[in-house]
């Protein structure tokens, strides 16, 4: 029996700073990135119960949803960036993939699009028969 782990990244901005980033775990079968999103009655929690944080302080608009993302420009610059760290660490024969984002997204950010929930299905199905093959 295999076990599939896929590691979720939630992503924050802090500083506007690009740092190479190390990865200190073994290759999952995939990452998926997710881009921090909130209702603006979180926003008064985190307010209220950490009031020296800067983590809201970043460049935020409200969605078609009415949850405060970081604009679009911007999650496609992370994704882009992000995409770039990885290659470098565990190759472009790796898995990567966005949570709640459009098309254009994933071609700008990921240079590829599954175009919807089953391609992507597809996708990670695939991925797992080709890493457990053996």
């Amino acid at each position: 029996m295999y076990f599939v782990i896929t590691l979720i990244f939630s992503i924050i901005i802090f500083f506007d700073k690009k740092e190479n980033i190390d990865f200190f775990f073994p290759v999952p079968v995939c990452f998926s990135f997710i881009r921090f999103r909130i209702i603006d009655a979180l926003k008064l929690i985190i307010r209220r119960r950490q009031p020296r944080t800067d983590i809201l302080d970043g460049e935020f608009i409200h969605g078609l949803d009415r949850k405060m993302r970081y604009f679009k420009p911007l999650r496609i610059e992370i994704y882009s960036f992000l995409r770039e760290q990885i290659i470098k660490w565990a190759g472009d024969n790796f898995c990567l993939y966005l949570c709640m984002e459009s098309n254009d997204v994933w071609r700008e950010g990921l240079e590829w699009s599954p175009q919807n929930t089953a391609g992507l299905s597809s996708f990670l199905d695939n991925r797992v028969r080709k890493i457990f093959k053996s």
